[in-house]
């Protein structure tokens, strides 16, 4: 039966590749949005990791320093700098805003630290943060070394630049001088979003909280929720489609070898073999598309502005995936395969 279920896909290859190719695109677009909703978590954790902090300390009601536009006054990092089991403490400056560049806006989330005084992200290009009217821009922002950046009344030169330092789904991350942010921003206030520390505080004053990298990127993740649930709808939506076109060629297939299940039947062949030889068809069908989809995953990969991280336990699950769509989708063609009549390979 596996030899004459080859010899049905060979004859009618067109017919399969064409579904082949088909289902692919379909698998890679689901692969893609499985890499879009890890990108979310992957650019979270990078960017709050990027400081090197061990705790943020917050205004008390606040979920974190990049969503809120509470602020406190960075003298508290001389009050936490003090706390027992803090080694080092220091204000940051978190802000949503926009820059401009070449004369448009760009949006951008600025990190104003005080060069030097804590650890800067990892530069890819040029040389990290030394002074003010100095930047690093991620790469998203597509900023060149030595480019010139306004924020409000500030005028920044790039000098460095980092990779992967993006939050909310693709926004750059600007890292400026605190003194900077202030003025550019909040007209020269002192003043910061939180103090990140090193070393774990046992305490905080009243009216704070220390929180930790986990819970600042649970944070950051947090309005993305509604989109993740969309990707997900829209990724299971992908699998149904994928489904459908796997599944409309095994029926047509069948359809075309309506006689010769009969003659098989006629001769003493079991139904559950001929059901099986289409349930095979199938997955063959599902698995080279899986297989294929992983190629058309990294060529597609550059039409989207969003960050893509696709893991490798993505990879591992694609081919799971496509074997159950390939067995639901010959299910449909079984049905008329199980009913066929021998007497059919008498008829004219």
């Amino acid at each position: 039966m596996l030899a004459i279920t080859v010899r049905d896909l060979l004859f009618r290859w067109r017919q399969f590749a064409i579904a082949i190719v088909g289902a692919a695109l379909v698998f890679s677009v689901a692969l893609s949005l499985t890499g879009m909703t890890a990108g979310f978590r992957a650019e979270a954790k990078s960017t709050t990791s990027s400081l090197g902090a061990d705790r943020w300390v917050v205004p008390a009601g606040v979920g974190g320093p990049f969503t809120s536009t509470a602020l406190l006054d960075e003298a508290v990092a001389d009050q936490v700098r003090s706390l027992p089991g803090v080694r080092k403490a220091e204000p940051v400056l978190t802000f949503r805003t926009s820059v401009s560049k070449n004369g448009a806006p760009a949006n951008v989330m600025v990190v104003g630290y005080r060069p030097g005084a804590i650890k800067g992200p990892k530069i890819t290009k040029g040389r990290a943060l030394q002074k003010s009217g100095e930047a690093v821009a991620d790469s998203a922002l597509h900023a060149g070394i030595g480019q010139q950046l306004v924020l409000g009344d500030q005028t920044v030169t790039v000098v460095g630049k980092t990779s992967g330092k993006t939050v909310l789904s693709g926004t750059p991350a600007l890292y400026l001088d605190l003194a900077d942010v202030q003025k550019g921003v909040l007209g020269g206030r002192p003043v910061a979003s939180s103090v990140i520390t090193v070393g774990v505080p046992q305490s905080v004053p009243e009216g704070l909280r220390a929180i930790t990298n986990g819970q600042v990127e649970t944070d950051l993740l947090r309005p993305l929720k509604q989109a993740e649930a969309t990707i997900g709808n829209t990724r299971l939506l992908m699998w149904v489609v994928a489904g459908v076109i796997v599944g409309m060629v095994t029926y047509l297939a069948a359809l075309d070898r309506m006689r010769d299940f009969a003659v098989l039947k006629a001769v003493g062949s079991p139904s559950r073999v001929l059901a099986l030889s289409l349930c095979v068809e199938a997955v063959i069908t599902s698995l080279l598309a899986g297989a294929l989809a992983v190629v058309f995953s990294r060529l597609l990969r550059g039409i989207y502005s969003l960050p893509i991280v696709i893991t490798g336990a993505a990879y591992l699950a694609l081919p799971v995936v496509a074997l159950v769509v390939g067995l639901l989708a010959s299910l449909v063609a079984l049905r008329r395969t199980l009913r066929v009549d021998p007497a059919l390979a008498f008829g004219g």
